[in-house]
């Protein structure tokens, strides 16, 4: 990146900490000395694997402030990263506040692993690409994630948009199943990725300013497909990973990944992010409620975008 303009330096950074600040393997992880019998076990080329087990994380921020190269900004403050009263340790309530907390139920390990694909047959042939918790993606696009047992919030107390406020925002509990994600470049300034996720969250609740008027989201679910009466959502059932980008098939058919990009434009001279999400798969809610008034559940299947295209100015 040394050819990137400073700016882009910067915001390539910022990404780059808040994904390892908030990815679920960001905990309490502690450096280990290695003998040499360890190092002889290490193979170059094979990746890296992580076996996380039991982690605690708590997270405060006063403020978070981006700031545009004009002056305006958008401002998180009183951001927190938490868990809940439930005592990770005894599964019940106590009446205390506890740390986040993630705990791999299945035992898989997490993989990170680098490797170019190699097929001049392929729209991707000649691609380097970093692969997390997506193993054998070259040749079987096997998926073998842990599957998380956590308690954790996320909140902010107030998000403040060239100076006016918006209100507060509470994220939680946030149960994540399965996750991976495969990155690679896209050929101009940025990068391009496929995410999969599949997560439940119990609620998301959105308070503007200091009205009492709220918007509540509770019971949102997030999979490749879902089935049951959509009108019953005792009856739903959830399977697969709701993909954010397409890397294809191991042969390289349908390639359409998320990307960003940085660019000026030239007809007002301002920088601006510009993103590119097509995504597919099932999203569910249990209920939604605005002002008091429950709207009942929302079931929309079949998601398919091709190209959805978000310009960030600022």
């Amino acid at each position: 990146m040394d050819d990137y303009p400073m700016h882009y330096k910067k915001i390539f950074g910022l990404i780059f900490i808040l994904v390892m600040l908030f990815h679920p393997t960001a905990g309490d992880a502690q450096m280990k000395l290695l003998n040499n019998e360890d190092l002889a076990d290490i193979c170059a080329g094979t990746g890296v694997t992580l076996w996380i087990k039991d982690i605690s994380l708590e997270v405060t921020i006063n403020s978070f402030k981006f700031t545009g190269t004009d002056g305006s900004a958008i401002e998180f403050k009183g951001i927190a990263v938490n868990g809940s009263t439930v005592n990770p340790l005894t599964g019940s309530s106590d009446g205390n506040s506890h740390a986040a907390y993630f705990s791999n139920i299945d035992d898989n390990v997490i993989t990170y692993d680098i490797f170019t694909v190699e097929n001049t047959s392929t729209t991707i042939d000649g691609k380097t690409i970093l692969s997390i918790d997506n193993t054998n993606w070259n040749t079987t696009h096997t998926i073998a994630s842990p599957n998380w047992t956590q308690q954790v919030y996320y909140s902010v107390d107030d998000i403040v948009f060239c100076t006016h406020s918006l209100g507060s925002m509470n994220i939680g509990s946030v149960n994540l199943h399965s996750t991976y994600t495969m990155l690679t470049a896209n050929g101009r300034v940025g990068p391009a990725w496929e995410t999969g996720i599949s997560l439940d969250i119990d609620e998301f609740k959105y308070v503007y300013n200091t009205a009492p008027t709220s918007l509540a989201f509770q019971n949102i679910y997030l999979s490749g497909s879902a089935s049951g009466t959509e009108s019953d959502p005792s009856t739903w059932a959830f399977s697969g990973q709701f993909k954010i980008g397409d890397f294809g098939t191991p042969l390289g058919t349908g390639y359409n990944p998320a990307d960003m990009n940085i660019i000026t434009r030239d007809d007002n001279g301002k920088t601006v992010i510009v993103l590119n999400l097509p995504m597919s798969g099932s999203f569910r809610v249990k209920d939604v409620n605005f002002g008091g008034t429950d709207f009942g559940p929302i079931a929309i299947d079949g998601i398919n975008v091709h190209s959805l295209n978000v310009e960030i100015s600022p």
